[in-house]
């Protein structure tokens, strides 16, 4: 399994390589928008879903037709950065700029089966044999850089984060069975200093950034120690909490304080610096911070959802019952101008669509949120989720403010971008490949504000696929003729 730090980089290949073993992540899209609005209208309407979709109406190329656009070179895409760089896997990791010009090499001699990536911003994480292998950072302005070794033990690359500026890198250096140490770098290989040191603990999950702080939560036998790392202080430590239950920031870093869940499940929030926390809540279990690095959106061990400042207050109960916290299911996805939230119900395989700004009844949907890509639109009309079961999976959208919804893709992988309003570039239409276990799809765009069938862009395609910076254009990877390797990695224009 691929475990991820950063709750951003948290996008797995898993439908699509499930046979070749590879472990990519990218930044979800979602984009700025305005922090809640409170005399907005967000109420949330009833909504039933329409089965007679037009999803898979249009006519699907002919299997051997080659793609409409520009070769970047031969391998499977990982990722792209906001410079526009597309980073392909094959026997080497290369950095293909969009815009044409000469690709920069990133390590070479990998094997395609085990390479890892992880796309931060303009800042590419490889590491090139599992999660143990020699740590890697790339940059167009400084190239590839080595940052460590290989480890002797498997799980030390499973816990890496990019600081939200992009200049730093922030990585588990060697994990033991009974102790784990952090180091910290620029993205030059600059700078490069050991945080800790035999540190007490076996896992080094929710690597943190929070303005020149780093923050790190700690395993430890069932429960977390949380230390902030401060930059400006010579990386000094101090520990925030002992035997708790986690640690968050803001998603952006731009919070004044760690919040963190006591061991009795209280709600605390302690300053960066060290200190003594504020108490906010009781009974909390899993915690979100939105962009204005203030708000926090919480579900409490009963199953509410609820919202309060990190300053204190009375919180607010958004929903009453029924949100599910369990670790596997607890994710929640907001929308990009963060008026509402997704969320797993606890009655299984229920999707919950609520108001963040004002308590309301929330809408329900069988379904589930199996997401590694957008779960609204861009102009947060729309929420997505998946039906359940087995592979392959439909994508519905429902509208925000009630009405119909819509299947957008049939047999589909759990990857779709949101492009401009209500566009979506997702793939569809499932099918078997030459290779065992990698299933092959038609890549399409649709927008859901019209009744216009989708549009196919390239057919025989692997499931994850990624956009440019301004989404006008998309990079995937084309399993060929015969659905067979090698690999061949384009990119063509929306």
């Amino acid at each position: 399994m691929c475990l991820l730090a950063h709750r951003t980089l948290s996008i797995t290949l898993a439908l699509s390589f499930t046979a070749l073993g590879a472990c990519s992540s990218t930044e979800a899209g979602g984009g700025g928008g305005p922090t809640p609005d409170a005399g907005a209208d967000t109420s949330v309407a009833d909504a039933s879903v329409d089965t007679g979709s037009d999803a898979g109406s249009d006519a699907v190329a002919d299997a051997g037709e080659a793609p409409v656009g520009t070769k970047l070179g031969t391998g499977i895409i990982r990722g792209v950065t906001t410079d526009d760089f597309a980073i392909v896997v094959d026997t080497a990791v290369t950095a293909v700029p969009l815009a044409g010009g000469a690709p920069q090499k990133i390590v070479d001699g990998v094997d395609v089966k085990v390479a890892s990536v992880v796309v931060a911003g303009n800042v590419a994480l490889v590491w090139s044999t599992g999660n143990n292998g020699p740590l890697y950072v790339w940059t167009a302005a400084h190239g590839a850089v080595k940052l460590a070794d290989a480890s002797s033990n498997n799980f030390t690359r499973q816990w890496l984060s990019v600081s939200p500026d992009r200049t730093r890198v922030l990585f588990s250096a060697n994990v033991t069975s009974t102790s784990i140490d952090f180091a910290v770098a620029n993205v030059d290989g600059t700078g490069k200093a050991t945080l800790t040191a035999g540190l007490t603990g076996t896992a080094g999950f929710g690597l943190k950034w929070a303005g020149h702080y780093a923050i790190v939560n700690v395993g430890r036998n069932g429960a977390v120690d949380a230390y902030t790392f401060d930059a400006n202080a010579s990386w000094a430590m101090a520990s925030i909490a002992t035997g708790a239950h986690g640690a968050e920031v803001s998603p952006l870093g731009n919070s004044t304080v760690d919040l963190v869940r006591a061991g009795n499940d209280d709600l605390l929030a302690y300053p960066l610096g060290g200190g003594s926390p504020t108490t906010l809540d009781t009974a909390d279990d899993s915690i979100d911070v939105l962009r204005d690095g203030t708000t926090v959106l919480y579900a409490t061990t009963a199953g509410a959802l609820k919202r309060t400042s990190v300053t204190g207050g009375t919180p607010t109960t958004l929903v009453a019952s029924g949100v599910d916290v369990s670790p596997n299911n607890g994710a929640r996805f907001f929308s990009p101008d963060e008026k509402f939230v997704l969320y797993p119900n606890t009655a299984g395989s229920v999707v919950g669509l609520a108001s963040v700004v004002a308590t309301s009844t929330p809408t329900t949907f069988a379904g589930s949120l199996n997401f590694t890509t957008d779960a609204f639109t861009a102009d947060s009309a729309f929420a997505l989720y998946h039906t359940s079961g087995r592979l392959p999976l439909d994508v519905i959208a429902v509208p925000v403010a009630g009405g119909m919804a819509k299947t957008v893709a049939t047999g589909g992988a759990a990857w779709h971008w949101a492009l401009g309003g209500a566009k979506l570039l997702f793939a569809g239409d499932q099918r078997t490949s030459a290779i065992a276990n990698v299933p092959a799809f038609a890549l399409k765009t649709t927008d859901l504000a019209t009744s216009a069938p989708p549009k196919t862009i390239a057919t025989r395609v692997l499931g994850s696929f990624y956009t440019s910076s301004a989404k006008d254009k998309v990079v995937y990877t084309w399993l060929g003729a015969t659905g067979e390797a090698p690999f061949t990695t384009y990119v063509t224009s929306l």
